[in-house]
């Protein structure tokens, strides 16, 4: 990861660049970061490819994600841009099914409210080598700011990258064994791009299911989007007094998860991947 708070250096890292919106995180820099990219993109895919971008909750994500599709377009890229905020997990898994030339996601991950970052995923859906991040590096000082020369729209277009990402994950998962076990979940999606997404999951499942803060809060209620210790108070609260089996919880983009257990324990995702 790399966050940036001097807005005289942007630096970027296997996970992006990350500042404090309105501070170093700026239309400006967001244009002169995806111009970056686009010049790394120019030496390694063909423009029939085309680029995705995805965002999460945060404030004015959405419209960097916007700002930064306009300069690809002005550029020559085609650029498909999800019609939501969208977990990083989905948007990894269209830019390779698309056949893309790689995702730009903006999303500062579990960082707090003020931050906002962007970061690509290249077309294997897997985190940016350093290789690849070298080179977007040395491209930033040489990269201008400025808005588009032009207003190519017809070059942007949205979609909904849930369908195909959702039949993908119940190939993975044993539909009727969890059907069967009649299980009891409390969800707390702390405002992430989950909603829409687990919860959906769960109730295809047969789950007997409970959502918390399932909407959208630029302030993530005055919290950090982080599922772990205090910000799970309340999922923790909720499994102890329904008795349920289990709890859920995401991060802001939706790649980091706490599970809480039957008797209310908080367990690391090291511990449950062991399981």
């Amino acid at each position: 990861m790399s966050v940036s708070s001097n807005s005289g250096k942007i630096k970027f890292g296997t996970d992006g660049w990350r500042g404090i919106i309105a501070d170093d995180f700026t239309f400006p820099n967001v244009r002169k970061v995806t111009r970056a990219i686009a010049s790394y993109l120019e030496t390694a895919y063909t423009k029939d490819r085309p680029v995705l971008i995805a965002y999460d909750t945060r404030f004015l994500a959405d419209e960097f994600a916007y700002a930064a599709a306009q300069v690809l377009a002005d550029i020559g890229w085609t650029v498909k841009i999800t019609d939501r905020d969208c977990p990083t997990p989905v948007i990894a898994y269209n830019a390779r099914h698309l056949n893309s030339a790689g995702a730009l996601m903006f999303t500062a991950s579990h960082n707090p409210a003020p931050y906002c970052g962007i970061k690509y995923i290249p077309d294997y859906a897997g985190p940016a080598t350093p290789e690849i991040t070298d080179t977007i590096v040395a491209n930033i000082e040489g990269a201008s700011d400025a808005l588009p020369a032009t207003n190519r729209t017809e070059r942007i277009s949205t979609f909904d990258p849930k369908p195909e990402y959702m039949q993908f994950i119940y190939t993975l998962l044993d539909v009727d064994k969890i059907r069967s076990a009649k299980l009891k979940v409390k969800y707390d999606a702390l405002y992430s791009t989950s909603r829409g997404y687990l919860d959906d999951v769960l109730k295809h499942c047969g789950c007997d299911l409970e959502s918390f803060h399932t909407y959208r809060d630029v302030l993530f209620g005055g919290g950090m989007p982080e599922p772990k210790g205090e910000q799970l108070v309340e999922l923790v609260a909720a499994v102890q007094k329904d008795n349920a089996d289990i709890g859920l919880a995401t991060d802001g983009d939706s790649d980091r998860f706490g599970i809480v257990d039957e008797k209310g324990n908080f367990l690391t995702p090291n511990t449950v991947l062991l399981v």
